[in-house]
């Protein structure tokens, strides 16, 4: 009875030593730019994915020891990104597997872009009254501004510290129980928008820009209300919606724009890697656009050929005739009758005979006369001046 007694009382002096506290607030929402904490065994990844496909890793502490958690890694970024008044959360999980007597727990984070600090602190206290509950433990980095470039990495290092007399378990990587976080929020999805013309008619094109090069981007639907009067009409007095089908090239999505005329409110609804969905708006008006970067096949004339050879040879027998027979021609030097066979045509003329069946091949016969002519005359002037 004795033993008995001594274990009540001392049961109850340990529940009077309990902080009075309210129950937890409810975990804090990751937003923006999220990667999962995952890994086990000390090897520890970011992943731009949900909780769901991180793999668990935990670590059981005890009170008063400060314990190193380890370095979580994230994949190269493939693209540059600047961070201007971003904050940063870092959520972290632990279950009491006893009472805590004592404050609670905290956990110290440093994040850094390949061993260069963003931010460095120790988070508020979390009491750990409630056992084999499991308790979110967050961590704020507010007005962050810092600039990454491809190749580099993002690094978070923890370390948790049980302040009291018991013992938890941190963990992560577990969707229903423990999934931890490292988010940006204020960081922003870049979206160019352009018409590119194409052969029978046009295209809208959205480019989205992401740290790693659109891997993290799932799907993208696009929905547009239109025509309207006013592309700066509000979405909700647009009518009704029509969701577009689009192709996809690496960060580019598409929508044909044949069977589309007039001004179109847009919503694009972008399905991140991390679970999230970020929402767009915009619009656009179809444009009648030329056509560019497209060849023409190559149309050949016979009779604009055929014509010019004509043409360039009875301009061409006149022009061996002077030679041949100088005395019908006023003012010209008489050659010796094989000093004229031997003549023949020379290079300036064959080049006037092949322009001439080229250009009447690849034009028209009006063309090839006009063009002859003023090549022949300025040949004949060069050749007799």
């Amino acid at each position: 009875m004795a033993r008995a007694a001594i274990v009540c009382i001392t049961f109850a002096l340990m529940l009077s030593a309990v902080p009075n506290v309210a129950a937890h607030d409810e975990p804090p929402v990751a937003a923006g730019m999220i990667l999962a904490l995952s890994g086990s065994g000390g090897d520890f990844d970011l992943i731009r994915e949900t909780p769901a496909e991180a793999s668990q890793g935990s670590r059981d502490i005890v009170g008063g020891v400060d314990v190193d958690l380890g370095v979580w890694l994230s994949a190269p970024l493939e693209n540059d990104i600047s961070i201007v008044s971003g904050d940063i959360m870092v959520v972290m999980w632990a279950l009491p597997l006893v009472p805590v007597i004592g404050d609670g727990i905290e956990f110290t984070i440093t994040v850094s872009i390949d061993g260069e600090v963003i931010d460095s602190h120790t988070s508020d206290v979390v009491s750990m009254i409630e056992p084999l509950i499991w308790t979110a433990v967050p961590w704020f980095a507010p007005n962050i501004e810092f600039n990454a470039s491809a190749g580099q990495q993002f690094e978070l290092h923890a370390g948790a510290m049980l302040d009291g007399v018991g013992s938890a378990r941190v963990q992560w990587g577990n969707e229903m129980d423990s999934p931890a976080t490292f988010s940006i929020e204020n960081w922003l999805l870049v979206r160019e928008e352009s018409q590119v013309p194409t052969e029978e008619s046009s295209q809208l094109e959205a480019k989205f820009n992401t740290p790693w090069n659109c891997s993290d981007i799932d799907a993208v639907t696009l929905e547009t209300k239109g025509p309207v009067d006013d592309h700066d009409m509000a979405w909700e007095d647009g009518g009704e919606s029509e969701t577009r089908a689009l192709t996809r090239e690496e960060c580019t999505f598409a929508l044909d724009l044949a069977q589309i005329e007039g001004t179109h409110l847009t919503l694009w609804k972008v399905s991140m890697s991390d679970g999230g969905i970020i929402n767009q708006s915009g619009n656009f008006e179809v444009m009648a656009l030329e056509p560019e970067g497209v060849t023409q096949p190559l149309h050949v004339n016979l009779l604009g050929g055929v014509m010019g050879a004509l043409l360039a040879g009875v301009l061409l027998v006149a022009e061996v005739s002077r030679k041949v027979y100088p005395e019908r021609f006023e003012g010209q030097e008489s050659l010796g009758y094989f000093e004229r066979l031997q003549s023949g045509f020379s290079a300036e003329q064959l080049a006037v005979l092949g322009n001439a069946v080229v250009d009447g091949a690849l034009t028209n016969l009006t063309h090839t006369i006009m063009l002859f002519a003023a090549l022949f005359a300025s040949l004949r002037s060069i050749t007799y001046s």
